[in-house]
C-alpha cells in the first residue's frame, strides 16, 4: 500500500519531469530531501514506465541524465487529476457499512481465511441464486 507522503513525492517528481528539462541533479535540488530516496522514486517510476531517462552528452564532464514523463506518465497524471476533482459522496450509513466490512475482513484474516476467496464463494452463490430465479 502506498503511503500518502510517498504518493505525493511520486506525483511531484512526475510533474517536475513533464517538460524533460531536468537532469537528476537538478531534480534533487528542486525536490530536496535524501538523494537515495529521490533516486529510489526515479527508479520506481521508470520501472512503472511513467518516466524515462535520456543521456545528454555536452562535451566535457559527465553526461547528464535527463528525466522526462512518458505518455503513460502523462495519462496517469491526467487520470489522477480527474479522480481528485471527483467529489466523494458518502453518508454515515456508508461509513458504518465500510467499518463493518473492514472488521469482518479483519476477523477473516485472523482466522487465516482470505477475504478475497470468501468474496469469490459468496459471489458464486449469488450467481447461482440469480440463475435459479431466472429459470423459474
Amino acid at each position: 500500500m502506498i503511503q500518502a507522503s510517498h504518493l505525493d513525492s511520486l506525483l511531484r517528481l512526475l510533474i517536475d519531469c513533464r517538460d524533460g528539462r531536468l537532469c537528476t541533479s537538478e531534480l534533487l535540488v528542486k525536490l530536496g530531501g535524501n538523494r537515495g530516496t529521490i533516486m529510489q522514486l526515479v527508479v520506481e517510476l521508470q520501472q512503472c514506465g511513467l518516466i524515462e531517462k535520456n543521456v545528454l552528452r555536452t562535451g566535457k564532464g559527465r553526461p547528464k541524465h535527463m528525466l522526462r514523463t512518458t505518455a503513460l506518465g502523462e495519462e496517469f497524471l491526467s487520470r489522477y487529476s480527474e479522480l481528485m476533482r471527483t467529489p466523494v459522496q458518502s453518508n454515515d450509513n456508508d461509513l458504518a457499512k465500510a467499518i463493518r466490512q473492514a472488521e469482518f475482513a479483519r476477523r477473516l484474516v485472523k482466522q487465516n481465511i482470505s477475504p478475497y476467496a470468501r468474496f469469490q464463494v459468496v459471489n458464486r452463490i449469488v450467481k447461482h441464486i440469480a440463475s435459479t430465479e431466472q429459470a423459474r
